[in-house]
């Protein structure tokens, strides 16, 4: 599913989930030391990464780019 087209097996709450393998490890790390995850995506190299909370919460993992158009989408901070 990823670059790699392959994905890992990562238990979450007693549940096995197949992990994009390119992100995985921030997943499990964010498992085991954040909040519980409920879905995540790598994005395939056509869109940012998200992971998805428990929380309703979401990350997106992007590029420097991706992120100053991003920033642009909201009123300035200063």
């Amino acid at each position: 599913m990823c670059k790699w087209n392959n994905t890992k097996v990562l238990e979450v709450k007693g549940v096995p989930r197949d992990i994009d393998s390119c992100i995985f490890n921030l997943v499990k790390v964010l498992n085991e030391h954040y909040k519980t995850t409920v879905a995540c995506c790598c994005g395939h190299e056509k869109q940012p990464s998200r992971i998805s909370f428990d929380d309703s919460t979401e990350m997106i993992l992007c590029t420097h780019d991706q992120a100053q158009q991003i920033s642009k989408l909201f009123p300035p901070i200063n």
